[in-house]
């Protein structure tokens, strides 16, 4: 039998981040590149021990309108319990 580390994830969140170049307040700003990941605590570590090469496996609630990321991301996707809704935005904004 092979140990397995699970992480919960009761609020996971998709980290969208955007870079603008040249940042002007009050200007319009174009964005040069913009990525969405598979985030929250939880998924973070699960995603950083699996780089690792360890086998782990996360579990929590996700909502089933915007999963996609996670999917992606992880084949351990199917510990997480689909909900009604989507799952929350962060979003971040990097100016260069």
């Amino acid at each position: 039998m092979s140990t397995r580390i699970a992480t919960l994830s009761p609020n996971p969140a998709i980290d969208e981040t955007a870079r603008v170049s040249g940042f002007t307040a009050g200007r319009v700003n174009r964005v040069e590149w913009e990525r969405c990941d598979a985030g929250g605590k939880g998924v973070n570590v699960a995603s950083f021990l699996a780089d690792a090469g360890l086998p782990v496996v996360t579990t929590g609630l996700s909502g089933s309108a915007n999963a996609e990321p996670f999917v992606e991301l992880f084949a351990l996707y199917t510990g997480m319990r689909p909900t009604d809704g989507q799952i929350r935005r962060a979003s971040a904004y990097a100016r260069c």
